[in-house]
């Protein structure tokens, strides 16, 4: 489906990785008036096996987006979503071109060492991937577990992710084979990259060339986690998403469950749920600092760096990487 028979269109995407600050940048470009986003981030575009549809692009505007779809967006709209499980989806990029081929993308690159402990440690915390990291290395390294993630016939969504969870996180730091996925489908031309640590560190500098790549008006933006405050303004949301997350314990890991409780309940009273699992996180040890985990990465990722510095140029800010 070509993107200009939906209406209003999809302008661009960010794509990932995950524990890349997707979630400030979110909420950042939330601010910017001429950029539109939906209430919350990682909204879908397609269920599992199913191409997107004219109807089902219409559904997400009008019950994601909270559009009038029978009036046009105003002069300069730029419409965006920001979803890093489409970094780590094999068969989303060749499906991206196929219907949006002149969508804008965005791509945010943290230290791959630092960005999978990360990701481990989230997991870790979450009690879903009860695995020292040692362990957990042989897992996600397994040449056939790799394989298996970066098949573009694969298609993961949130119903089998857990089946590849360990390889996933692995994927999602291999930045020089995903971002190879993208550049096969698109010129470098609609890819901008954008760089974690400047982003923390330098936000206006950095943010600049990302506004005027989306063609909007550059402007300060503020960058931080506002989601919070903006989903837990009623008490009696609390207590509704308290006694979901009771009820609903552990229902993360069955997506037609999962799917039921945020169209059932709605999408405002569902983000409150997901924060309060965010807060229930139990503290757990690694067994390893995170130099000691750093040490054991390096060797693994540090060819694929290489690759990647070959692409898009050497990055000051990554160090240890000997390029």
């Amino acid at each position: 489906m070509a993107a200009d028979a939906l209406s209003p269109p999809l302008t661009f995407l960010c794509v990932g990785a995950p524990k890349t600050a997707t979630t400030s940048l979110h909420y950042a470009l939330k601010a910017h008036p001429q950029i539109h986003m939906p209430f919350g981030k990682e909204v879908e575009l397609r269920e599992p096996g199913d191409r997107l549809s004219v109807s089902g692009w219409r559904r997400i505007l009008r019950e994601r987006y909270a559009l009038d779809l029978h009036r046009p967006p105003p002069g300069g709209l730029r419409m965006g979503l920001v979803n890093p499980r489409f970094w780590m989806d094999p068969s989303f990029a060749a499906y991206l071109r196929n219907s949006f081929p002149e969508i804008r993308i965005l791509v945010v690159l943290r230290d791959p060492a630092d960005r999978l402990i990360s990701h481990y440690l989230e997991h870790l915390q979450r009690d879903e991937l009860p695995l020292s990291f040692p362990h957990f290395l042989e897992e996600a390294f397994d040449p056939d577990r790799l394989n298996a993630v970066f098949d573009p016939a694969l298609r993961i969504h949130s119903g089998n992710v857990f089946a590849h969870l360990p390889a996933l996180i692995a994927r999602a730091s291999l930045y020089a084979r995903v971002l190879g996925e993208y550049l096969a489908h698109f010129p470098r031309e609609q890819i901008h990259i954008v760089v974690f640590e400047r982003l923390i560190r330098q936000p206006e500098t950095t943010l600049r060339p990302l506004l005027r790549f989306l063609g909007v008006e550059p402007r300060p933006l503020p960058l931080g986690r506002r989601h919070s405050r903006e989903v837990t303004r009623r008490p009696w949301m609390r207590w509704w998403a308290d006694l979901v997350l009771r009820v609903g314990l552990g229902m993360q890991r069955f997506w037609p469950v999962r799917k039921a409780v945020k169209w059932t309940l709605g999408r405002r009273v569902y983000d409150v749920w997901y924060w309060l699992e965010e807060h229930r996180r139990r503290a757990r040890d690694p067994g390893m600092t995170h130099t000691e985990m750093r040490r054991l990465l390096l060797p693994r990722l540090r060819e694929d760096v290489q690759t990647l510095f070959s692409l898009i140029g050497p990055i000051p800010e990554w160090k240890d990487w000997d390029v």
